[in-house]
């Protein structure tokens, strides 16, 4: 894909960016891979990463379940 098709199509692109994030990319190496400054990468990526609130949700509903299995265990 030529940068000009990269730049037509940027939902292609980012689904691969969102790939490469999921097997374990920062977006610093995927903005330096496909050659976009990282604030576009983190731009084009923004449906596909979590927000900080997002992840304080899940940790709470994670920890709430580990300590209900915990409390039935003992």
């Amino acid at each position: 894909m030529t940068d000009l098709e990269k730049w037509l199509r940027p939902k292609d692109v980012s689904r691969e960016m969102a790939r490469a994030y999921a097997s374990g990319k920062t977006v610093t190496q995927i903005s330096v891979d496909f050659g976009y400054p990282t604030s576009t990468t983190s731009y084009m990526l923004r449906d596909y990463i979590p927000t900080k609130e997002d992840m304080a949700i899940f940790k709470m509903k994670f920890a709430a379940k580990q300590l209900r299995n915990k409390k039935y265990v003992r």
